[in-house]
């Protein structure tokens, strides 16, 4: 539930981001969300491989998912910004 929580959270950091850099955030959410589940599950198929403890499992889905959304922010952060190539073509 905590998990769910903090993905809303930060859907909202990256639409910041790339709203600022003026592009639409809706792709971006949703690649956020995409990351997070597919990195959250790779996680707790690999560890519930190696140990089938029930915390241990959670805990490495739940890190595997941060760094599927440190992917995506950094990729987001990487964007070229639209709003200053629109000022230099004025």
């Amino acid at each position: 539930m905590l998990d769910n929580i903090i993905l809303v959270l930060l859907c909202f950091r990256i639409s910041n981001i790339v709203k600022a850099k003026g592009y639409n955030s809706t792709p971006w959410v949703l690649r956020t969300v995409g990351m997070w589940l597919l990195f959250e599950l790779i996680g707790i198929i690999v560890s519930y491989t190696i140990q089938k403890n029930f915390l241990i499992v959670n805990l490495s889905g739940f890190l595997c998912a941060l760094i599927g959304y440190l992917i995506i922010r950094q990729r987001a952060l990487n964007l070229p910004d639209k709003n200053q190539a629109n000022l230099d073509n004025v």
